[in-house]
Order: structure tokens, then C-alpha cells, then sequence
């Protein structure tokens, strides 16, 4: 089980008065004080189901991803102890995922699946606004540090807005606003041009999105193909698979659970 990083140790004090919210009410009753960690630990522990119960809130840019993705995360098994697979001594650069491709500006395709970039706005005088600005604003900054003549109305002061992502650093976590220019550090970190701007000034492009997340050589399904905002959003709600590979590599097998290999070179 897997949800966000603070989900375990959430609990409802019972002196808290919550007539007014049925359902927290009722949640308050059944963890009697408890945390959701300790309830579950409680349910799954009992002599008649025997689980081991193993909790651990971990980074997924430890673990072959080039994003930072802190989740909390449950193991339970009946064999023993699912034990936390070993991390990475260093987390991975958003560099080691997409650096290898090449620039591209807004209203380009590179002819590589996924990797297109859409307008930055419908409005074609606004969407060259945007970009200039973008241009100017140098690798993991964001516009609000521009000078005056490159700075946008709406960005506002909030750091995150409109920002360049790092090369040297995992991304920050992929949310389902990964295609919006004024989501939170959505914009690709860009490559220094001879003449002091940036390339690059754009969101992260379809293909960036599925590398970053650890899916190398991903199909969109036919039926999807068409509804790129309903594929982002989907990526952004992605249980990361490189860490769910490392964790159910560490699965507990019982003695009786392995089954007699054919050595026979057919």
C-alpha cells in the first residue's frame, strides 16, 4: 500500500468534535486514537491472518528514477518480513533521463514519439510574450528573478511558478499539471545559447514526462492517444514503476513457494 508521505501517521484525536463530518466521525471511531499506520498494523497482526507489517516513507530518485517522489509505503506479507530494498548511494539527475534528447521550442515535433511540444497559449501575441520571457530565465530559475523587461503578469511571486526544472538535481515530482506553464516547476531546464538565452521554453514534452516517471519505450494506448491532458494527468497520479520493480524484487517466497527449475539448456 502507497499513498502520501504524511498518510500513516494521520489520526482524528477523539476529543475532537466531528458530529458535523459523518464520515471523519466514523474514522475517528475506528482508529480510537490511533494513526492509520497503527490500525493497520493492529488489523493485519491478529493470530488468525499473521502478516508481518513493515512501514517506511522513501524517495523514489533513490531507487532508478530521476524524480523526487517522497511516498509512504506499506509491505505486508504472511512469509516473513518484506524487507525495504537498499538505496541508491546517490539520487539520479534529471540529465541521465532526458538529456540525451534534443532541443525543442513550443510548436515543435522532433519526429521522435511523444517528444512534441504544444503552443505555450492560444493567443499567439501572448504566447510569444511567454516565451521571450522563458528564454531569459536561466536554468532551475523561474521568471519572477528576470529582469523587469522579462518578467510575466500572473507568474506572481510564488517560486515555484513557471519554473525551470534543474539538470544536475532528480525532478521534482511529476503532478498532474505537468503540461501547464504556470504549474509548479513544469518547464524544462533549458541549454545556455550563444546569444545569453535559454532553449527549451516549454513544459516537459510527453516523452520527457514518461522517462522522468521511469517508462522507457512507453505505448500510450490507441483509445488514449488523442487526450494528452487525460495521459498527464494520469502521470502524475503514477505509482512509480522502477520502485514498485525494486520492492516486489525483495518479496518474501516461503520455503514451499519455489518451484523445481528445468536446468535443460531447451
Amino acid at each position: 500500500m502507497e499513498n502520501a508521505k504524511a498518510f500513516f501517521s494521520f489520526s482524528l484525536p477523539l476529543d475532537e468534535e466531528l458530529t458535523e463530518h459523518p464520515i471523519a466521525e466514523k474514522l475517528q471511531k475506528i482508529l480510537n486514537g490511533r494513526t492509520i499506520g497503527d490500525y493497520l498494523r493492529d488489523e493485519l497482526t491478529v493470530e488468525d491472518l499473521g502478516y508481518h507489517v513493515n512501514f517506511a516513507i522513501e524517495d523514489s530518485c533513490f531507487y532508478g528514477c530521476a524524480q523526487s517522489r517522497v511516498r509512504s509505503i506499506m509491505l505486508a506479507s504472511t512469509e516473513g518480513v518484506w524487507k525495504w530494498p537498499c538505496a541508491e548511494e546517490f539520487a539520479m539527475s534529471l540529465w541521465e533521463a532526458i538529456g540525451h534528447l534534443p532541443s525543442l521550442e513550443a510548436g515543435e515535433n522532433s519526429g521522435i514519439p511523444y517528444h512534441y511540444a504544444k503552443p505555450l497559449h492560444s493567443d499567439p501575441i501572448k504566447a510569444a510574450k511567454i516565451a521571450e520571457a522563458l528564454a531569459h530565465t536561466s536554468t532551475g530559475r523561474c521568471p519572477k528573478d528576470n529582469d523587469p523587461r522579462y518578467q510575466l503578469p500572473g507568474f506572481g511571486f510564488f517560486g515555484a511558478k513557471g519554473a525551470r526544472k534543474f539538470w544536475d538535481k532528480p525532478s521534482n515530482t511529476i503532478d498532474t499539471g505537468n503540461g501547464d506553464v504556470l504549474g509548479l516547476r513544469t518547464i524544462h531546464p533549458g541549454r545556455l545559447r550563444k546569444d545569453g538565452t535559454y532553449s527549451d521554453a516549454r513544459p516537459l514534452t510527453l516523452l520527457e514526462v514518461f522517462l522522468v516517471n521511469g517508462l522507457e519505450n512507453y505505448e500510450v494506448p490507441d483509445k488514449f492517444k488523442n487526450r494528452e491532458s487525460f495521459v498527464r494527468h494520469l502521470m502524475g497520479e503514477i505509482f512509480l514503476p522502477k520502485l514498485c520493480e525494486r520492492i516486489c524484487l525483495e518479496i518474501p517466497v516461503g520455503d514451499d513457494g519455489w518451484e523445481e527449475m528445468d536446468t535443460d539448456s531447451e
